[in-house]
């Protein structure tokens, strides 16, 4: 019999191809009577090259039912569709043969599956009828309406059958026919199908609720949807339930490197490197700034932790950023007799013509002790330089020296004889008369100087006469000297030197005059001290002192450091002048170089 309903199928044929594509066949997965005239067909079809399902064919081969469904209940994820089948009719206790095919359609295009197996389908157990009134077997009206209940096997004649509105009523949740995301509610001749929470559509069809869409958790919270339910979570950088998240501050467990700074921010923070250091915050790295040239040219850049410092080059004065040359010279560094040269970042110092040493300190050179002047000349040392001069009977300039003819101007005396040397003449008296050659007279007895010494003998005619000299007394023979400054007053500032014969009033040292008036000398006017000293002109005399800042005895000078004294704050900069000394707080500090905060 099974044979001839599978020949029965295949002679019915109510489905074609629109296309050349071949669909699996669908499978039944169940059948549930709902009554005598209703069924309920599970199935399951896959897509087609993605389309989807959009008609069911459903073919009972034994009563010859054919039906065509344009919508189906089908489930594109699940791939399991269900159909309400009505208007057939069914015996209880006999088995009946189903099979489906399926229309798929994607645009224009239309293809229909292979039908599948037959599935075999038996109504098991009572069918269960409720009428609304008991009817005689006539049909009359008993006017019993109690309701009860019969089984059809109650009714004895198949004749009276017919009579019988029939309704079946069994559990139909036993088949599962809902969701398997629904609840299955038996009812009084049919059931109801219920989504269970966090999934919403008909109950034969649940699809999952997205919660999330309603932005159920905190703001900072990440809302994670799940099949029927949902998860809130706190974002990275906030604590708490999901649905209230705090901001943790990430700073207090000093997650950056010791040479950066954390900022907490909301729901994160930011490590950054301090200034002087590079890295990702994390990881810091000392700069080392110097690498850059950051400094003057002629500064020296010196790396520190976290920073650096630039100071400018000795001979150089700034604020090692920008740097200028000092003109050293301008503080007299060099010695008296010397010249300064500034240059770039120092200076020179170099004794001038004359002088010899380092420049700092210059000496006189005695030049006549290389002999520079002429064998007949003089040679007289200068402060710096010096003369050649002929000696007396030579003529030129020192350095060429000639001999003199003083003959030539007849030097001698009208009775000598002049007689030219090698640099000096010679005057004789000619016979008869007697004296130098350049005085010659008659033979005078004063000749052989008969007076004293300081007598003036006086040639006579025969005689002569002997008279002491001014300032002396006695009697030409014996003369004795007059001490004038007995009864001279020179000045108060002069002394009487007494001269044989005579006396000379001289200003002492440090007054000037005849030594009758002597005046007191200004010798400041002349400089005498070192150009760092101060001159103080006293009373026949003057002190030399060295300015603030220089020590020495006045004459020479020389620069006090006086940083090595560390006169500054401990946080400032001494830097020593020339006479002098500055003070400059540190970089960071703030003050007069004697105080700094």
């Amino acid at each position: 019999m099974l044979a001839n309903m599978f020949d029965r199928h295949k002679m019915f044929s109510p489905f074609r191809y629109i296309t050349n594509i071949d669909p699996d066949s669908p499978t039944i997965i169940s059948v549930e009577y709902l009554s005598e005239s209703r069924a309920n067909i599970t199935w399951k079809a896959k897509r087609c090259n993605f389309a989807p399902v959009r008609r069911l064919n459903i073919q009972e081969a034994d009563t010859g039912v054919a039906l065509s469904y344009p919508e189906t209940n089908w489930n594109n994820e699940t791939e399991i569709g269900y159909q309400i089948v009505e208007n057939i009719t069914v015996v209880e206790n006999q088995t009946y043969f189903w099979n489906v095919s399926v229309v798929y359609d994607e645009g224009v295009e239309e293809a229909t599956s292979q039908s599948s197996p037959i599935f075999e389908a038996a109504v098991v157990g009572k069918l269960r009828v409720q009428y609304s009134k008991r009817l005689s077997i006539d049909g009359s009206d008993e006017g019993d309406e109690s309701g009860e209940v019969y089984s059809n096997s109650d009714i004895d004649d198949d004749a009276d059958r017919h009579l019988l509105p029939p309704f079946l009523d069994f559990d139909e949740c036993l088949s599962n026919p809902c969701h398997h995301n629904a609840n299955c509610t038996d009812t009084e001749g049919s059931f109801d199908c219920e989504c269970n929470p966090g999934y919403n559509e008909t109950g034969f069809n649940c699809s999952n609720i997205n919660e999330c869409l309603s932005n159920p958790c905190h703001h900072n919270a990440t809302c994670t949807d799940n099949e029927g339910s949902f998860d809130c979570e706190c974002n990275v950088g906030y604590s708490g339930n999901g649905f209230n998240c705090a901001n943790i501050n990430e700073c207090l467990s000093n997650p950056c490197h010791h040479n950066a700074t954390c900022t907490d921010n909301e729901g994160s923070f930011d490590c950054e490197c301090n200034v002087g250091y590079s890295g990702n915050g994390f990881n810091c790295a000392n700069i080392i700034e110097c690498s850059s040239n950051p400094c003057h040219p002629n500064a020296t850049c010196t790396d520190n932790e976290g920073s650096f410092d630039c100071e400018c080059n000795v001979g150089f004065s700034g604020n090692g950023f920008n740097c200028s040359n000092i003109n050293e010279c301008s503080s007299n560094p060099c010695h008296l007799n010397a010249i300064c040269t500034d240059n770039e970042g120092s200076f020179d110092c170099e004794c001038i013509v004359g002088y010899n040493g380092t420049g700092f300190n210059c000496s006189n050179i005695n030049e006549c002790s290389s002999n520079p002047c002429h064998a007949n000349a003089t040679c007289t040392d200068n402060e710096g330089s010096f003369d050649c001069e002929c000696n007396v009977g030579y003529s030129g300039n020192g350095f060429n020296c000639s001999n003199i003819n003083e003959c030539s101007s007849n030097p001698c005396h009208l009775n000598a004889i002049c007689t030219d040397n090698e640099g000096s003449f010679d005057c004789e008296c000619i016979v008869g008369y007697n004296g130098t050659g350049f005085n010659c007279s008659n033979i005078n007895e004063c000749s052989s100087n008969p007076c004293h010494a300081n007598a003036t003998c006086t040639d006579n005619e025969g005689s002569f006469d002997c008279e002491c000299s001014v300032g002396y007394s006695g009697n030409g023979f014996n003369c004795s000297n007059i001490d004038v400054c007995l009864r001279i007053s020179c000045h108060v500032n002069a002394d009487c030197l007494d001269s044989h014969g005579s006396y000379i009033c001289r200003c002492k040292s440090g007054f000037n005059g005849n030594g009758t008036v002597c005046r007191n000398i200004d010798e400041c006017l002349m400089n005498p001290c070192h150009p760092n000293a101060t001159c103080t002109d006293n009373e026949g005399s003057f002190v030399c002192e060295c300015n603030v800042g220089y020590s020495g005895n006045g004459f020479n000078c020389s620069n006090i450091d006086e940083c090595l004294t560390n006169p500054c704050h401990p946080n400032g900069i001494c830097s020593d002048n020339e006479g002098s000394f500055d003070c400059e707080c540190n970089v960071g500090y703030s003050g007069n170089g004697f105080n700094c905060s």
